[in-house]
């Protein structure tokens, strides 16, 4: 079983945006999103069963995206509730915790703007208000949403908030060569580079790159153009009117230090696993000279973008996702995806 451990920088009140595992030759991850609850019960039915596979399966490392206490819940919306918000939410971790000790699975708990009992703006810190069991803390890991973790040397991407589906409501145009709406929109946020061309002063970028790939928060001294070099967890503006953005954090810790190599976009929309690696995408010259790499948007083959879909659909059982990945050791000057096998699951 593989270490996990976070990277340099703060990790209490300011986001810790990237963390690293340790090295193994072949991972299993699992990821589910919430709703964890269907709309007529708190008994968090749906989550026990997939304590169940977990412990069946021992997957390595099981990512958990909220919410895990719903605001859109028809028993929060009436106040039906009789004990508070986090006492609920307590115990729910308390059952996945504890529930999965045998597995020895390292979990991994990223929060949403709708969990009712914890911050509800974007870029969100870690969940802070429970304390894990001396023995389990080793394994139980709580990041900030958004977040960019290392699986021995896998980038995983990901953010609970509803990305695809906030982009697909404004989106214009269809024009631009990928085969439907779905690769349409992952496409838009793989290659967003807005205001490149306003780059002037390369220390000053390399610095800020250097700080964001280490762990560390951004200087805000930092010409606003440097940090348009990044991509965005978020590049919607303005964003959708359920969110709210707290844009001098979002400059800090709501970028994308790195085209992942696992893109996790949960959304209400139909799950799906897009596989870049025969999507035929490649780098697109804009301008400048040819020989440099930053005239050139992004090269996104090898990304493998998955929609988990939501653990529980209103009054039944949704989906969740297991994939294996593997780094190959030989390097290549071609990027190949390191994700061995994918697949979309019902509960």
């Amino acid at each position: 079983m593989s270490q996990l451990t976070p990277c340099n920088g703060s990790v209490s009140t300011t986001i810790d945006s990237n963390v690293i595992f340790g090295y193994c030759a072949q991972q299993m991850i699992i990821a589910a999103c919430g709703p964890f609850t269907t709309l007529d019960t708190i008994t968090y039915d749906a989550l026990k069963d997939l304590v169940d596979v977990i412990n069946r399966d021992r997957p390595d490392v099981c990512i958990l995206l909220g919410p895990f206490l719903d605001s859109k819940h028809q028993q929060v919306e009436n106040l039906q509730l009789t004990v508070t918000f986090e006492e609920v939410f307590k115990s729910c971790l308390k059952m996945i915790i504890e529930g999965t000790r045998q597995s020895g699975s390292h979990l991994v708990f990223v929060p949403s703007v709708r969990d009712v009992h914890h911050d509800p703006v974007y870029p969100q810190p870690p969940f802070s208000c429970y304390d894990a069991a001396k023995e389990d803390k080793p394994r139980v890991h709580f990041v900030a949403d958004p977040c960019t973790l290392s699986v021995n040397g896998v980038a995983v991407g990901f953010t609970s908030t509803d990305l695809l589906f906030h982009m697909g409501a404004e989106e214009i145009s269809s024009g631009t060569g990928a085969p439907d709406r779905f690769s349409r929109i992952l496409k838009h946020i793989l290659t967003q580079r807005r205001n490149l061309h306003l780059i002037s002063n390369q220390s000053a970028t390399m610095q800020l790159a250097k700080r964001i790939l280490s762990g560390c928060s951004v200087d805000r001294r930092l010409p606003y153009y440097c940090q348009c070099l990044f991509f965005s967890f978020y590049p919607l503006y303005p964003p959708h009117e359920e969110i709210n953005i707290d844009y001098e954090a979002h400059y800090n810790y709501g970028i994308m230090p790195i085209t992942p190599d696992v893109f996790i976009v949960p959304s209400e929309l139909r799950f799906f696993i897009k596989d870049w690696r025969i999507a035929n995408v490649v780098p697109i010259f804009k301008k400048g000279s040819k020989s440099e790499p930053g005239n050139y948007r992004p090269d996104i083959s090898g990304c493998i973008c998955i929609n988990p879909g939501r653990l529980t659909k209103g009054m039944v059982g949704g989906t969740y996702t297991r994939f294996l990945v593997k780094r190959e050791t030989a390097a290549t000057e071609e990027r190949k995806s390191p994700c061995i096998s994918a697949q979309v699951v019902k509960i």
